[in-house]
């Protein structure tokens, strides 16, 4: 290739960075860089001798090939040089790949190659949402590594649309592991994007579009009385909401707070429980709302609806498992009290698991997540006599257990999980590790109670030898409760 000319070629790239490399000290860069990196470099420079272009900034590695087959050898062999490290100090790659065309330069200042593209920046985008020490991928690469010589020493699971680092949009990604590597088919269990369980947002219909358009301006009230004759339940909550607008813009704030309000009622149904169309801490909403508050003068309202919009996580993964876990206690709850199993609510602990793993897959860096969908999987299991669903909940416990596993940096809630993740497996070995935890953590009153309400909860449903071993958590935790 002339120095001087550029090229565009189908590519695939390769980013990947170290979780933790952030936290080391100064002489532990060192030492990293003077002990172990060689040694990751000698097990991929096999590959990396193939590439392209490659280049490093600090713990990232930037490189790209014109091989599939180069770039899938290099994915798995990085990932898995640091896991034989061993180091004190837990670092993991974040891996991500994606396959497109690009152009390719030469570059004085590093006299050598260089590329530049939508896809590379893309690629950058996908590394830092991938879970430590996982390789996250794009469905073009998937239909390139078809076409790979080494095609059959790889897999791939799909995970589904995640939302990119940066505002950088959605995009569907896969899990790429070798063939030797142990496969919990997570993404079977995952909801369909288009079907997570929770209730669409109405949109404004024909017949409502006609009737705002005949909105008058010149005399907005006499427009918001006729309006006002319709009931607030025979319209969609979209109409309501660009009532409210449209009063707001005429500065009439009180009848565009009457509009918000009806827009937020129970209209819906959504697993026996009635739900608003529009959800009061809709950003919209609260923005419309603390405005009229504020021109009325009720500041102090308009304050904490805007305080509440700058707290609040809508869409993320710990909102949807806040959102679970009220649907897990309402199915097993009543006045505080877990009630009989022949009374429990299988919908609402339907929907609570299917948001628990949407959860998991919005961020599969939380096992938070995940060991509740494995507790109400193995629990369904039991209810509905479905052996499917009990051996899903296993499954997904061995992956919790195998991949967060035991650490001296843990905390109570890591550990007690893995705890947790053993005991679902039917591993007893659990209570004498649940006891060291314990001694270990000193956990107060609110820790022990939300580890033993769960299982207190499972106990009533689950069969032996889980049962029995529940109860010896219960009996562990109980202690030292008191």
């Amino acid at each position: 290739m002339n120095t001087e000319e550029s090229q565009t070629k189908l590519m695939h790239i390769v980013f990947t960075d170290l979780h933790g490399y952030s936290k080391l000290s100064s002489n532990e860069v060192r030492k990293l860089w003077q002990d172990y990196l060689p040694i990751v470099y000698e097990k991929t420079k096999q590959f990396l001798d193939k590439a392209i272009s490659k280049n490093t900034w600090g713990d990232a590695l930037f490189v790209v090939f014109e091989s599939i087959d180069d770039a899938l050898g290099l994915l798995i062999s990085y990932r898995d040089a640091f896991k034989a490290l061993k180091l004190k100090q837990p670092l993991q790659p974040r891996l991500s790949a994606h396959s497109a065309e690009g152009e390719v330069f030469f570059d004085p200042f590093t006299n050598s190659y260089t590329v530049s593209g939508d896809a590379v920046a893309l690629t950058a985008r996908i590394e830092p949402i991938v879970r430590p020490g996982e390789v996250f991928v794009t469905t073009e690469f998937v239909n390139h590594a078809a076409t790979a010589v080494s095609k059959n020493d790889y897999k791939f699971e799909r995970i589904g649309y995640l939302t990119l680092a940066k505002k950088y949009g959605e995009i569907e990604l896969h899990r790429l592991i070798h063939k030797t590597d142990r496969q919990y088919n997570l993404p079977r269990l995952f909801p369909n994007r288009s079907d997570t369980g929770l209730p669409k947002r109405t949109t404004l219909r024909c017949e409502e579009e006609a009737l705002i358009a005949s909105w008058n301006w010149d005399t907005p009230l006499d427009s918001i009385r006729s309006l006002r004759k319709i009931p607030f339940n025979e319209v969609s909550g979209e109409f309501l909401v660009q009532l409210a607008r449209n009063a707001k813009k005429a500065g009439l704030w009180n009848e565009a707070l009457e509009f918000i309000q009806d827009a937020v009622r129970p209209t819906m149904m959504y697993s026996n429980i009635p739900i608003p169309q529009i959800s009061d801490s809709n950003i919209e909403i609260r923005k419309t709302k603390a405005d009229c508050l504020s021109r009325l003068g009720r500041f102090r309202e308009a304050i904490l609806e805007i305080y509440a919009l700058s707290e609040s996580g809508v869409g993320d993964s710990e909102t949807i498992a806040m959102l679970a876990a009220q649907f897990k206690r309402l199915a097993t709850m009543q006045n505080g009290e877990i009630i009989d199993p022949k009374q429990i609510d299988i919908e609402s602990l339907q929907h609570a698991k299917d948001l628990y793993l949407e959860a998991f897959r919005r961020n599969l860096s939380d096992y938070y997540p995940a060991i509740n969908a494995a507790y109400l999987l193995i629990m369904l299991g039991f209810l509905l006599q479905e052996d499917v669903l009990l051996d899903e909940g296993q499954s997904l416990a061995s992956y919790v257990a195998d991949t967060w596993g035991q650490s001296e940096h843990g905390d109570w809630w890591s550990e007690c999980t893995y705890c947790e993740a053993l005991f679902l497996k039917g591993d007893s070995n659990c209570l004498k590790l649940l006891n060291q935890t314990r001694k270990r953590f000193a956990p107060d009153h609110f820790q022990l109670k939300a580890v033993s309400e769960q299982i207190e909860i499972f106990v009533t449903i689950a069969e032996d030898p889980l049962k029995t071993i529940a109860k010896g958590m219960i009996e562990i935790l109980k202690k030292e409760e008191k």
